[in-house]
């Protein structure tokens, strides 16, 4: 097939692009139901599609559907010459179960979203762990009324390979012996168009064709070899087919095409480009109107610099520190991420971080921070957060609502974990007085019941805020006398 390395690589890039952003904004979908979970894996299918058909012109067709059953599980028994059926197979049939190396799981991110589809993972330690792990998993989704595609060489070939380099495996026949579900035999062409690895890939059309169902009861060495024969001589025609179409094409329609896609790509990647500067310049904003918005603050180090393109904006200061009436914050090597993508989450780490109150007569200093947030419309929601100092460790996860004033009210859980020597620590700077620390490190303490971590709610009631049933710290009221410089302890 004629394959252009120009579409090639515009089309990869841009593959890449929006299943790397999709991969990002998919995560909270992984704590939803498996049903709303998959339709949202067939968006992604079909963005790819359309990225194929403007960017390759490459398109697809399915033959003999007609002979899938109108419900319930069955055995697809495939040929697998490329990546391109592994991704349209959710699109071709009904929530499949796809039979893969159990390898492919420890991806990250890509393992999580195959684990959370429900697929059949294989372990190939053993053939007898392999055959193992296909009859459980068969038998599950079998009683759970869905189609499950086995490739029948059980790995991808190339279409010049036969069944002496890639031998048929017994895998389908075993699955038919102990399910008793009907066998629907699939050839394909898409090793044409879609090689092995990073291979050209070229315009055309793929065609899958599904052939009458191959009933149970048949000898397992001869439905394996009967499939042999079907699958080789449908696949062969079917290539032929598609070398036969390219043979009879005009030159001249792939030139028009080829500018059509370098257009389309040129417009997408020019909207791409300014919705991240866009975004960019937004989160600049922000940053940079959050804190004196919040409470009156004044900043006293440089903006932040942006960087990234075209992946994650990265907003990045070397220090920052703002300070009010109350106190001050001095903050070191602090990075923001995030993609430019409505309520992505944004990933906030520092490194050492200084906190002044005009009250105390010490500052209070913390290793570093990681967070995990999102914020929108005036509310902050932690999906997760560590602060660090020496072996103490806070996390957090739940919303902080910055409408309430003079202070945002506080809706979360904290765990904490070796309290005592940092509870020790504040009472050693003066922030806590020796019979406060006591009274909290024996709260805490009998909280965590025996242990040095324990997890309790952060609320608020009028001024005071109380970690469970402990009152942790006292807020000021809205018209707070104003002190001297906070950065300058009270003597």
């Amino acid at each position: 097939m004629k394959r252009s390395l120009l579409r090639s690589v515009v089309f990869t890039l841009a593959f890449y692009s929006v299943t790397a952003v999709l991969c990002i904004a998919y995560l909270p979908a992984l704590l939803l139901p498996r049903k709303i979970f998959t339709g949202l894996v067939r968006l992604w299918i079909y963005a790819v599609t359309i990225l194929e058909y403007v960017l390759l012109g490459l398109s697809f067709e399915v033959r003999g559907k007609e002979h899938l059953p109108k419900s319930g599980s069955y055995i697809i028994a495939a040929k697998h010459q490329s990546a391109y059926e592994t991704i349209k197979l959710r699109i071709l049939f009904r929530d499949p179960a796809i039979i893969l190396k159990k390898e492919l799981l420890s991806i990250p991110l890509w393992g999580w979203y195959l684990k959370k589809s429900g697929v059949i993972a294989i372990d190939r330690g053993t053939p007898e762990r392999a055959l193992k792990s296909i009859e459980e998993g068969a038998v599950q989704m079998a009683e759970a009324g869905r189609p499950i595609v086995i490739f029948v060489q059980g790995t991808r070939t190339r279409p010049n390979e036969t069944p002496d380099d890639k031998p048929y495996k017994p895998g389908a026949a075993r699955i038919q012996q102990i399910t008793d579900l009907p066998i629907i035999p699939m050839a394909l062409n898409s090793g044409l168009f879609w090689p092995k690895g990073f291979g050209r890939k070229s315009g055309g059309k793929v065609v899958f064709e599904l052939f009458a169902p191959i009933t149970p009861g048949q000898n397992r060495k001869d439905l394996i070899k009967d499939l042999q024969v079907k699958l080789e001589a449908e696949t062969n025609r079917l290539m032929n087919e598609a070398r036969a179409v390219e043979l009879n094409e005009k030159p001249t329609t792939s030139k028009k095409k080829m500018l059509i896609y370098t257009a389309a790509f040129a417009l997408f990647l020019t909207g791409y480009t300014v919705l991240w500067n866009k975004t960019a310049e937004k989160a600049r904003e922000i940053y940079i109107a959050f804190l004196k918005d919040v409470a009156e603050t004044e900043r006293l180090h440089a903006e932040p610099e942006i960087s990234g393109w075209p992946g994650p904006i990265h907003l990045s200061v070397a220090e920052d520190s703002v300070r009010s009436g109350e106190g001050s914050l001095y903050i070191q090597n602090l990075t923001m991420s995030a993609w430019p993508i409505p309520f992505t989450a944004i990933h906030i780490k520092t490194g050492p971080i200084t906190v002044r109150s005009f009250r105390w007569s010490n500052p209070l200093a913390f290793d570093s921070m990681e967070a995990w947030v999102t914020y929108y419309s005036d509310r902050l929601k932690i999906h997760d957060s560590y602060l660090y100092k020496g072996d103490f460790e806070a996390s957090a996860v739940g919303t902080v609502n910055l409408k309430q004033e003079p202070f945002p009210k506080f809706d979360m859980n904290v765990r904490l974990k070796n309290f005592s020597p940092f509870i020790g620590h504040l009472a050693e700077l003066g922030i806590l007085k020796n019979n406060e620390a006591l009274f909290t490190n024996a709260g805490l303490s009998m909280l965590a019941s025996g242990s040095n971590e324990v997890s309790l709610p952060i609320t608020q009631n009028g001024q005071t805020l109380y970690a469970g049933p402990l009152p942790v710290a006292s807020l000021p009221a809205a018209n707070h006398p104003e002190p001297g410089n906070p950065l300058v302890p009270d003597q």
